[in-house]
């Protein structure tokens, strides 16, 4: 909670995100204004990043001279009974092989996450592939940052190689945050295997069905095509989030 003279101003639950600190799901205290919450995040919270589901909160903070560093929409499906969850469609002449990520180096898996978000991605990221293994795929495959992972995590391989993947967080938090998410999912561009992704989430749905569970989660961001492959797949919008950095 961050106050000023006259009380509480805008709560917020702390976090943390790569090296910074975040101020997560930032809410407006009731009866105070969204320019005096922007005002206490950026004279309080030097460089942190501030997330919230408070589009009017999100154009004041950045009126205030932050950056803003994702625009995304959280969305949620209900699991359903795939009895095809470990066959995907795939071509005659190619065969998908699910295997777990601890099967195959880091070496070999990164290449085609790189791929799949090259520069001109809405979620590419820069940096050597130290870092991009430290911040975007080992802590939530190996340490489990947003919980433990579900049986459907895996890898997919064709040929021997792999061509995409998906991570499945069990997080602790309630739906839409909550619950089965899916934290990472990928197809290398270069695969002639189409829809792989798709299969990818087909496959997970069916596993947690199986597993009593009743929702999958995720958050896209705003501008990448692949949402529509989830409204497909019966993904459903349930809010807004926006990310900004604010000024050191």
């Amino acid at each position: 909670m961050l106050t000023d003279k006259r009380g509480d101003v805008v709560s917020y639950v702390a976090n943390t995100r790569g090296e910074r600190q975040q101020a997560d799901i930032a809410e407006v205290v009731r009866g105070r204004g969204n320019d005096e919450a922007a005002r206490a995040l950026t004279g309080r919270c030097p460089g942190w990043y501030v997330s919230t589901l408070e589009p009017l909160l999100a154009a004041a903070v950045g009126a205030r001279g932050a950056t803003p560093t994702r625009h995304v929409h959280v969305m949620v499906a209900q699991t359903r009974p795939n009895p095809e969850h470990d066959e995907p469609a795939a071509s005659a002449d190619l065969h998908v092989a699910f295997i777990d990520f601890a099967a195959f180096e880091w070496a070999e898996i990164l290449p085609s996450w790189k791929a799949a978000y090259a520069p001109g991605h809405p979620d590419h990221e820069p940096g050597d592939d130290d870092l991009l293994l430290e911040s975007e795929l080992r802590p939530y495959v190996e340490r489990a940052a947003l919980g433990p992972v579900h049986r459907s995590t895996t890898l997919a391989i064709v040929d021997g190689r792999v061509a995409g993947a998906i991570v499945i967080s069990l997080r602790p938090e309630p739906v839409p945050f909550g619950g089965p998410w899916i934290t990472e999912v990928w197809r290398d561009p270069a695969t002639p295997l189409r829809g792989l992704g798709a299969a990818l989430i087909e496959r997970a749905l069916g596993l947690l069905c199986a597993d009593g569970f009743k929702t999958l989660g995720l958050a896209v961001t705003d501008g990448n095509p692949a949402r529509r492959v989830y409204e497909r797949l019966g993904f459903e919008p349930a809010l807004e989030s926006w990310t900004y950095l604010l000024p050191e």
